[in-house]
């Protein structure tokens, strides 16, 4: 296993991908010009700044938010650009016809997601730049360059994202797995020596934490973690059968349609946080007078975010997995290449068939994402505040979404590279 695993081309990947890992975590801690990054993160532990969309960047960002880095909007505006670009395309079919006449290419939609994201980028750059020009501590601005400063700050801004992108891309095509989750695992996992020093401080030194207080916190990640991985790796198979022209049909057990437990993904509760973190980050940036009164509701472990949060995912795992699973155009596909499920027939039935199956799976889905979202606000409501935002259910679900991709991309990298070597010896053989 090692043999094959060290290869040169392997540890080429590897060693690409852990470079521009490494160029992106070092632009963690490179502050915006004229702001002072000392006072910024003070201020930010003193207003516990970081619950609103704020925490959100930051969280996906690895902690370039709080620390006023150059990457603080991290990648997330591309992937609200590919999300849009995803869904205008879904949602009207003359995009789609396009695609299929090859009057749009890929090129021209990863060019259509960058400007789009630049767009965003720009639009996000603006108002953080505004309100880090308002911030005081103790009577002393954080930014020190006035003149000028929203112009620079976003224009900083938009050059980090664009790096991030380019970055993203190199991954993805010279490094092992997608780009994008690689920057976002990676931001997510650095945070987790810190998380567990604090805990360690907390029991050691400062009794915070009690022997209950850790057990019970390894025991729940390890629970959510089991599960993650359980649900995650199922699948509902829908057998198929090949008709053959002329001959009888043929069954093969090995030929299924696979349709995850979790079609979803991650998508629900990315999304679902992102919509609660406006309110309260808009008050924020606006100095509403009820800017006291949106933060209190909308905190994390409060009664009415988690009821509009349950509320949001039921309605984006419903709408998002309606869209993405097309039971027509499966049907559709099946029937151009004689394909059936046994016992149903051809075209429509089959379509309602899968259309059946696909809602079971999105009940069950939901009930899923809700239970991994929903319990760790229900732990800290109950032993506390050790179950933060960076850590939750969320995070897990996106960690483990990512390297079982690694991993599936690693095992078709092997398999790829021995089928080729297979052909060279079985055509030496022949020649």
């Amino acid at each position: 296993m090692i043999k094959n695993v060290l290869t040169n081309d392997f540890l080429k990947k590897i060693f690409c991908t852990l470079i521009l890992i490494g160029i992106y975590r070092f632009g963690i801690f490179i502050a915006i010009p004229g702001v002072n990054e000392h006072l910024f993160r003070a201020y930010v532990k003193s207003l516990d700044m970081m619950s609103g969309i704020l925490g959100f960047f930051n969280v996906f960002s690895g902690g370039a938010m709080e620390n006023a880095s150059i990457f603080a909007l991290g990648i997330m505006p591309y992937i609200t650009s590919s999300i849009i670009i995803s869904l205008t395309m879904t949602l009207f079919p003359s995009f789609e016809e396009m695609r299929r006449n090859n009057s749009i290419n890929e090129s021209d939609i990863k060019r259509y997601t960058f400007f789009l994201a630049i767009f965003i980028t720009f639009l996000q750059g603006y108002a953080i730049s505004e309100y880090l020009k308002q911030l005081m501590y103790h009577g002393e601005p954080v930014v020190s360059l006035q003149n000028g400063f929203c112009i620079t700050s976003t224009l900083t801004l938009v050059a980090g994202t664009s790096i991030l992108i380019w970055i993203s891309e190199k991954i993805s095509y010279y490094g092992i797995g997608n780009g994008v989750s690689l920057l976002i695992i990676s931001g997510i996992l650095a945070k987790i020596p810190k998380y567990c020093v604090n805990i360690y401080l907390g029991f050691i030194h400062y009794g915070v934490y009690s022997i209950r207080d850790v057990i019970l916190i390894v025991s729940v990640a390890s629970f959510f973690l089991i599960i993650i991985v359980f649900i995650e790796s199922s699948e509902k198979r829908i057998p198929i059968a090949t008709v053959h022209h002329r001959k009888s049909r043929y069954y093969n057990r090995n030929a299924y349609l696979p349709l995850k437990i979790n079609f979803a993904g991650i998508m629900p509760p990315i999304l679902a946080s992102a919509i609660l973190s406006i309110p309260i980050t808009l008050s924020i940036f606006l100095r509403w007078k009820y800017s006291n009164m949106i933060a209190y509701y909308f905190k994390s472990d409060h009664y009415v975010y988690q009821i509009v949060f349950t509320i949001l995912i039921i309605v984006i795992s419903y709408f998002y997995t309606i869209i993405r699973l097309n039971p027509e155009k499966i049907s559709d596909n099946m029937l151009k290449n004689d394909n059936i499920i046994p016992g149903t027939r051809p075209g429509s039935q089959t379509s309602l068939y899968i259309e059946r199956m696909s809602n079971r799976i999105i009940l069950w889905g939901t009930l899923y994402l809700l239970t991994l979202c929903i319990l760790p606000m229900v732990f800290q409501e109950l032993f506390g505040n050790h179950f933060t935002f960076s850590f939750g259910g969320t995070t897990l679900l996106i960690v483990v979404n990512v390297s079982i991709d690694i991993l599936n991309k690693i095992e078709n990298h092997f398999t790829v590279k021995k089928y080729s070597v297979y052909r060279l010896f079985d055509s030496a053989k022949r020649w």
